[in-house]
């Protein structure tokens, strides 16, 4: 009796899956006839991720960590379904072979990008498809050593000599003001193409900077808005660029309070992680509005590169289990898969005279296509003489607080947003 309850609850079992997967196969063929992201990512996988992002992020009563966590299993679900093979999707090679033609063929000579944490993972890739495209690369490394060795075999791998290399330490304020000195020397005003605020760290020990904030927090939101802000005034002013890496952990995130850089934990270090992604992200979206606000063409965009394998993940735990290896190495996007999006973002504003597919500035992409943000973010705040609550946003409170935070005055910053409007210097 009880062997034939199993069958009958395993045949039961067995009849939506088998009928599940059928209804994708159908699905997946009627999807690959119509146009697929510039990826070439299928459709689905796209649409089903939009949605269960937005499920989580509403899942209010929820821990941050557990939805870091779901966010992470459901995207991994995704890629196994529809990136690597399962129900007819498209492998790898295939995606990083779309990845190779965004670039093309094109006389780039006269483009210049700088790229932060260029020595290994996704920012290794992106550069070494802009060298290959025939970009001028300004690589960044927090280590001379490191950036040295991917200096070299980048060279190797593209024939280009078109880089230099310079020691950024994204935990010290003072060093980025240094590089922006040094990139003042160098380049003159509107000579910048692209920014790729690209380096990151994840779940790390808990450690503070020389500035006194967490260490998260500083390299993957502050000194990234710091740099790129020091840097406007050398940005084109017709297609310049700034990206920032952001995650799809942001959506585990349903509240922003810059106080949290100041703050340490123990072992659980993901939290800090999705608060400094959504923040940035926050932060890029409003940078994004206030250049249009004074009618600048350069774009400000936030991309998520995927779940792909780097060194990122060297802190989680789960991710390097000995019995787990093989199932993420297989699942995970590859560092190359990784680049796409950015690469996308910077060859279409460059193509893209109309700008067509940009107008909107401050998004969120992922996959090559927009995403929406969280919409539900409360903004808590301390007190602050600086800022008058009854008559500003919380945004703009967040805004004024975070350029507190890095040290830059409102004249600064204004100052730096209007060096972006075109003929700005023969209007003064």
């Amino acid at each position: 009796m009880l062997l034939t309850f199993i069958i009958l609850a395993l045949t039961t079992l067995l009849f939506p899956v088998l009928y599940g997967i059928r209804w994708l196969r159908i699905q997946h063929a009627i999807n690959r006839s119509k146009p697929t992201t510039p990826l070439e990512t299928h459709p689905l996988a796209t649409v089903w991720l939009q949605k269960a992002n937005r499920l989580i992020s509403q899942s209010f009563f929820l821990p941050v960590l557990i939805r870091i966590y779901l966010l992470g299993i459901i995207e991994t679900l995704v890629t196994a379904i529809w990136k690597r093979g399962l129900l007819g999707a498209t492998n790898v090679q295939d995606t990083e072979r779309a990845i190779e033609r965004l670039l093309g063929q094109d006389d780039k000579d006269n483009r210049t990008v700088i790229i932060t944490g260029a020595d290994c993972g996704i920012g290794f890739e992106i550069t070494r498809e802009l060298l290959k495209a025939g970009f001028h690369v300004i690589i960044t490394s927090r280590s001379l050593e490191s950036g040295e060795a991917a200096k070299l075999q980048l060279e190797a791998l593209t024939g280009s000599s078109r880089m230099s290399l310079f020691k950024v330490d994204l935990c010290s304020f003072a060093d980025i003001r240094g590089f922006v000195e040094q990139m003042k020397l160098k380049f003159a005003q509107g000579e910048i193409d692209v920014l790729i605020n690209n380096a990151g760290v994840m779940n790390i020990p808990y450690t503070t900077t020389t500035d006194g904030y967490e260490a998260q927090c500083q390299t993957n939101s502050l000194s990234p808005l710091l740099l790129s802000i020091s840097l406007l005034p050398l940005m084109n002013q017709d297609h310049g660029h700034i990206l920032f890496a952001a995650s799809s952990s942001l959506y585990a995130v349903s509240h922003l309070d810059p106080r949290v850089a100041r703050s340490a934990y123990s072992w659980n270090g993901l939290d800090h992680y999705a608060y400094s992604k959504m923040w940035v992200a926050q932060l890029a979206r409003l940078l994004g509005q206030k250049l249009v606000d004074e009618s600048s063409r350069i774009k400000v965009n936030c991309y998520h590169p995927g779940t792909v394998r780097t060194k990122l993940f060297a802190h989680t735990t789960v991710f390097n289990l000995w019995f787990a290896q093989w199932f993420f190495d297989y699942v995970m996007l590859t560092p190359k898969e990784g680049s796409g999006t950015a690469l996308f973002l910077i060859m279409k504003h460059l193509d893209d005279n109309n700008d067509t597919l940009l107008c909107e500035n401050g998004q969120y992409w992922a996959d090559g296509q927009a995403q929406p943000l969280p919409h539900k973010v409360t903004i808590q705040l301390p007190p602050s003489p600086m800022v008058n609550a009854s008559t500003t946003s919380d945004m703009d409170q967040l805004w004024t607080v975070s350029m507190k935070q890095v040290g830059l005055t409102p004249t600064e910053v204004d100052k730096a947003i209007r060096s972006t409007i075109k003929d700005s210097l023969s209007s003064h």
